[in-house]
């Protein structure tokens, strides 16, 4: 069963669908253009638009075969990996002690938004009253 759309609905779907096409394609031609720039070879690499125009892949050789690469990468995934994890046991820790209502200075950690917000970090004794005040 096909649904019969009137003119304004079909219109809007025109508009909305290429505007979306547009902003995809502005939003991704930027890491193709790093991508086929990183593949032409030097002598044409100011003259690429869409595809390459002789594909190298001379640089990624060349850096590939530099042994500091490899430290950078291992420093970059060490990093990123002990961050998430101190940040995720230390918020874990942080939110445990929040759910505690005899923690000393616990009402300077929590924080009060406004009424349009749509995370609130409230007291657990108000959890089920009326959270914000006018």
């Amino acid at each position: 069963m096909k649904i019969k759309r009137d003119t304004s609905e079909r219109v809007l779907l025109i508009f909305s669908t290429v505007f979306m096409s547009i902003f995809t394609i502005l939003c991704v031609y930027p890491f193709y253009y790093v991508i086929i720039g990183s593949i032409t070879s030097a002598s044409h690499s100011g003259y690429v638009f869409l595809y390459p125009m002789e594909i190298t892949f001379a640089t990624y050789k060349q850096l590939l075969s530099k042994p500091t690469i490899y430290m950078a990468f291992f420093i970059s995934v060490s990093r990123t990996a002990l961050g998430t994890a101190l940040q995720v046991f230390f918020t874990g820790m942080l939110a445990y002690l929040m759910t505690k209502q005899d923690m000393r200075y616990r009402s300077v950690f929590l924080i009060r938004l406004p009424k349009e917000a749509t995370l609130v970090l409230a007291p657990a004794k108000h959890c089920c009253k009326k959270v914000f005040v006018d």
